[in-house]
Order: C-alpha cells, then structure tokens, then sequence
C-alpha cells in the first residue's frame, strides 16, 4: 500500500470517527423535543398545511443520520389530510457539510390519508392561491409506506374508494417541475406495492398486488393481480400522457371465480352458480369519460362449464338476453368490474332484469359470450340441459 493511500484512508476514517464522536454527544446533550416546533413549522412551510407532531421527535445516527417523529397530523383548511404513527426521515451527512439538507428516505409507518374532490373538482389538499402555479422540481431516491390507509371521496361522481392494509416502495421518485397540467408528464419512478384490499363503494378486490414504473408521461403497470369473486385475476395497464390527450391499454383475465359471488352483488336472489373465465383487451383515449366512452375498443371474452341456472327458464331468458338492444364494451367491462356502480354509469343495458326469475331449472354444460369492437352485438355459445 503506498504512503499517500494509507495517509488518506488515515485522514478518512479518522473524519469518520470525529462525526461518530459527534453524534453521539449530540445523542445525550441535545433535547430533541425542543426543535419540534422548528420542525413543525418548516413542514408546515413545505406541505403548505397545518403540520404537528404529538408525539416525541428524535435524532439518529445508525445507520445514517435520521430523524423520527411520532404521531404526526397534517391538516388543511381545519380538515384533516393524513395521519402516520410515525416518520422517519434520513438525511445524508456529507452534503450538511456544506450546509445542504439531502434527503435521502422517508419511511411512513401505518400512514392514513383522506383525500377529498368536491363538486366543482378541486381537492381537500390544494392551496386556492396556488391554481394555476408552477411546481418545483422534486428528488426523492426512496419512500416506503408500512400498512397504510387511502380513503377517497369523490364528490362530483358521488363515489367512494378505500385502500387498507398496503404496503408500498417507492424509488427514484422525481418531479421535473413545470405546471400542475403537466404533472403526469414530468413525474418519474418505480415501485412495487400491495394492498389487503381495494374497495369502491361496496365493490371490493383483494390481495392486490402490482409493480409499476412512470417515465417521459407513460406509465405501466405489469403485473398487476388480486383476488375478486374467489378467482384469480391478473393483468397490465398502460397509460401514456405525453401526447394531447391520454392513452389506455388494458388487458385483464379473471379465471375461475365463482360467478354466484358475483351476482350478489346485482341481486341477492340465487340464479346462477359455478365457475367462470373472463377475459379482455381493451384501449381508449380521451380526457374525460364521455370521450373515453366514444374511443373504446377491443374485446371481452366470458366462458363457463357446468353452471347450474336456478329458478329460470334458459333458453328464453339468453334469447332476453341477446335480443335486448346492441351494446359496448365499457357497458361489459362495468358490469364484470364495477358491479352495480359502473352499470349506473354506463346505462347502457339492464342486466340487472335477466336476474329476476322467471321459473324453470337448467344446468349449463358450456357457456360462452365474446365481444369484439367498439359497439356491437355479443355472441353467445351454450349447451343446456
């Protein structure tokens, strides 16, 4: 080893072992609770809301520099927006050197956050001044969620959605800056996440997982899985805002769930029973539903073996069934995926009237109905007995 070498590695961890000298002494003679309020008030300032911690505030130095708080609340306009048990946030050491703070994690345990949009579109969370106002650049190399809440209320469309139990990584999260319309463009990450369950108003998922990543305004989400209806379901998504207006490709399968479990959800009474597959590959673009609505296409697939049909007469409600008017994809995909809440606001065929029973009793060998395009006819398959 030359000389040079060894006097730097000397010089090195000798810097190393006066920081670790000073942060032990720092451990026992700073009163960390005293700087809350300074703390409080730079996160008030960032987040642009009312920021307190009730519970203590720490210091850390292994590993890394680190600060803890416990029970922290964020409020907004009186309205609380989130809640964690506790925060910890690292900071690197050799930028404070130089009197830079750097940011390196931020770890968010049993997090809750209730985000609300009102009729006239804007969010429980914004600052009416700031509309309109360019955002600055953000870094952050890694978030980790540990069993957080998302509640999400959704007043213009009067629906409710809820997130438990999710556990989330986040790395290389980056904002470019720029204005809030072009958020989605500028934003930039990976993560990989899992939740016990997703909900929307009573309709429910479970054991969602997925891994997605955003880059230049389009994002993928591959694979995304969950348990629904007692099947297995797994799928991707593929959103692109770089351009004018917003692309969607979607494609999904959901095999063997118990179609009975489904049905519940249209109407309590027992009509059909037995597993199931269902299958689709849709795109669409546009800003809002209606353009969406207009842009859809693709294909929807759904198969069955050995269904018992109970208290109907076969044969005449699927002739109901393929008579009662044309339709499209998204009015299907709502009835397989948003239950009663996406047939409310397709209206696009009244599913929920072949359920009524109509006397009679069969047993289906084979079922199928497929659907391809924009708007148009299904076609069915059945053997019944």
């Amino acid at each position: 080893m030359s000389k040079s070498l060894k006097i730097f590695l000397f010089v090195a961890g000798g810097l190393v072992g006066l920081l670790v000298l000073v942060a032990l002494a720092l451990l026992f003679i700073v009163d960390a609770d005293s700087y809350k309020p300074r703390v409080e008030a730079i996160a008030s300032d960032a987040l642009g809301m009312d920021v307190r911690v009730g519970g203590r505030l720490g210091f850390g130095y292994l590993p890394g520099l680190h600060v803890t708080l416990d029970d922290v609340h964020a409020r907004n306009r009186g309205a609380e927006i989130a809640s964690a048990r506790q925060v910890r946030i690292r900071i690197d050491l050799l930028p404070l050197l130089q009197q830079q703070v750097r940011i390196s994690q931020i770890a968010l345990k049993q997090p809750r956050f209730s985000i609300e949009r009102d009729a006239n579109g804007n969010f429980n969370f914004e600052k009416p001044e700031a509309a309109g106002a360019a955002l600055p650049v953000f870094t952050l190399p890694s978030l980790s969620i540990t069993r957080g809440t998302l509640q999400y209320a959704d007043k213009e469309a009067g629906d409710v959605y809820a997130a438990k139990d999710c556990n989330l990584e986040v790395n290389l999260l980056r904002f470019a800056g720029g204005k809030s319309q072009d958020f989605m463009k500028s934003l930039s990450f990976k993560t990989k996440a899992a939740c016990g369950e997703l909900k929307r108003n009573d309709f429910a998922v479970a054991e969602v997982k997925f891994s997605a990543n955003a880059k230049k305004g389009i994002f993928n989400l591959d694979p995304v899985v969950m348990r629904l209806f007692n099947g297995q379901g797994s799928g991707s998504l593929r959103a692109d805002y770089s351009g004018a207006a917003p692309d969607y490709q979607i494609r999904f399968s959901l095999s063997q769930f118990r179609v009975e479990e489904f049905i519940q959800t249209l109407s309590p009474e027992k009509s059909l029973e037995g597993p199931m597959d269902f299958s689709t590959a849709l795109s669409m673009q546009g800003k809002t539903l209606q353009a969406l609505r207009q842009t859809v296409a693709g294909q929807l697939s759904l198969r069955g073996e050995n269904l018992i049909y109970y208290g109907h007469d076969f044969d005449a409600e699927l002739f109901l069934f393929e008579s009662s008017q044309h339709f499209n994809v998204v009015d299907v995909g709502a009835f397989f995926f948003a239950g009663p809440i996406g047939l409310a606001v397709t209206k696009g065929f009244n599913f929920a009237s072949i359920l009524k029973p109509s006397g009679g009793h069969s047993e289906i060998r084979r079922s199928g109905m497929s659907i391809t395009g924009p708007s148009l006819l299904a076609s069915t398959d059945a053997a019944a007995t």
